[in-house]
This record gives C-alpha cells, structure tokens and sequence, in this order.
C-alpha cells in the first residue's frame, strides 16, 4: 500500500519537476562597434575575448546585440562563441548587410530557427532611410525560435534606437511593437537593446507599455547590479538607464545588470549587458 501511495504522488508531482528547468537566460548588449577611436584596452581586439566570455559565463540562450560594426566584428562574434548562431543586418542596405547593426545569437544546441528577418525604422520599413528627427539610419533583427526540448515557441527583437531624435525613436517604438506582434501572433515576444531613451522619456516607454512589460519592474526577484546600463566604459556605479529587455507573455523571474571588468579597471564594452531570467506563459 505504502509503494502504492508513492507511485501516486510521484504521478503528481512529475509535471511540476520541470518547471524549474523550462527557464531561459536572455538579455541584450551594445558591444561598442570597433572603430579606431578606441585604442588600448578600449580596443575591439583587446576587449572582444571579455564580450564572448560575459555571454558564456552567464549561460545566455539568447542575446540581443547592438552596434555590431560591419563582417569583421561580426566573424569576430562567431568565432568567439562556436555555441551560438548570429543573425544580424546592418543599417545600410536592404539587399546586403552593410553598416553597423544589430543581431541575435541564439544556442544552436537547444533553438530550432523557424523565421528571421529585419526591418528598418522608416516610415517604408522594407528599406534604409534617415526617419522623422533621426541622425543616422537605424535597423531592428528578430528571430522566431523553438525550443528543442520543450516545444516552446517563441520571438526575439533586438533594435537600437536614435540617439539623438525623439520622435524618431517614439516612432521606432511602434514599428518594433506593430511587427513583433505579427510575427509573433499569440506566442511570448521580448523586444530587446539600446532605446537611447531613460525612463522617464514617457513618449517612447508608453508605447511598448500597451503590449509588453519592462522586465526590471515586473521581475519577482529585486533587481540585481546597477540601475544603470550606460557607463562609459567606467566600473561605477551608474543610473542612465537605456538598455532594456521588454516581455510579453513571460513571468520574469529575475534581472540583472553584469558588472565585470575582469580586472581591467574598465568595462568591455561602453554599455553594461542586462539578463532576465523568465518562464514562457501560455
């Protein structure tokens, strides 16, 4: 009777043993495009290493990247993370990925790629273009992935906003907000990277409020790290926040800014990386 009893619990409680391992690792990181400004350890070749190492050490499923500058920095990313697949398009052309850009790297191992596919932040998205009060030609990149082991679908955006116009990054809100839910239909969406806008720039925060979440205000945990994700390569403590991770569908279990140097006195990037943890919803 007694192993009857046992067998009948263990019926119950099978179904929740998984839970805990049906979570995903996923953020976003403007890596600082490799330009010949940066020289000493601000220098792409000698910064690069600690890019790739933050996202394996962190166990990232998937990440949003933000200012990868052209096929170099790009073969770079690739051959420093052999585990992950990037899709990525730059900024400069609909027919070949020229400029700077921005990708999605996804684990090869756990994500089937069903569709991928970019957009630019014009008033005509299928092609480049300098919007509204916009400095420079922007670029969204998403993905749509299923998880291999669970069935799990789900869509994946990273963007990287105007740093000068408002308008043009209110306006880049809705693109990414309108096309993301139509990829995405009725399965979880995060819309990731640097919006170049603090909280209180409401314009832009209140568009994405209509049909997702901000991962650091809803996740149950108390955020972790510094408040802020802009840092000027300096290791201190920050409050310019501008790179977010927004969700729809998903309990967001935990957030955190990285912060390691890896004893170089400066960050590897001019940006400080944001990771949530999150559990799908149905």
């Amino acid at each position: 009777m007694k192993r009857i009893h046992l067998l009948v619990l263990f019926a119950l409680v099978m179904p929740f043993m998984g839970m805990a391992a049906h979570t995903y690792r996923l953020g976003t990181y403007n890596l600082r495009i490799q330009t010949s400004k940066d020289t000493g350890e601000k220098d792409w070749d000698n910064r690069k290493g600690y890019i790739a190492r933050t996202v394996i050490d962190n166990k990232y499923d998937v990440i949003g990247f933000q200012e990868i500058a052209g096929s170099r920095q790009k073969q770079d990313l690739e051959v420093l993370l052999p585990n992950y697949e990037l899709v990525a398009w730059g900024r400069n052309s609909a027919s070949d990925s020229e400029g700077e850009g921005v990708g999605v790297a996804f684990l090869k191992d756990r994500y089937t790629l069903l569709e991928q596919g970019h957009f630019f932040l014009t008033e005509t998205p299928g092609e480049p273009g300098i919007a509204w009060d916009a400095a420079y030609k922007r670029v969204s990149v998403y993905v749509k992935l299923k998880d291999k082991r669970t069935g799990d679908v789900f869509c994946f955006c990273s963007t990287h906003f105007d740093n000068e116009g408002k308008t043009a990054r209110m306006k880049g809100a809705g693109l990414n907000v309108s096309k993301i839910l139509e990829v995405a239909g009725d399965t979880p969406a995060f819309i990731v990277g640097d919006l170049n806008a603090e909280p209180h720039e409401t314009a832009v925060h209140e568009v994405f409020a209509e049909q997702f979440e901000d991962s650091r205000i809803v996740s149950k945990k108390k955020p972790e790290g510094y408040e802020g994700t802009y840092c000027n390569w300096l290791h201190q403590p920050t409050t310019q926040r501008i790179d977010y991770v927004y969700c729809r569908k998903a309990e967001v279990l935990s957030y955190k800014t990285i912060v390691k140097d890896y004893g170089r006195a400066l960050m590897p990037s001019d940006h400080i990386p944001v990771q949530i943890k999150v559990r799908l919803s149905k």
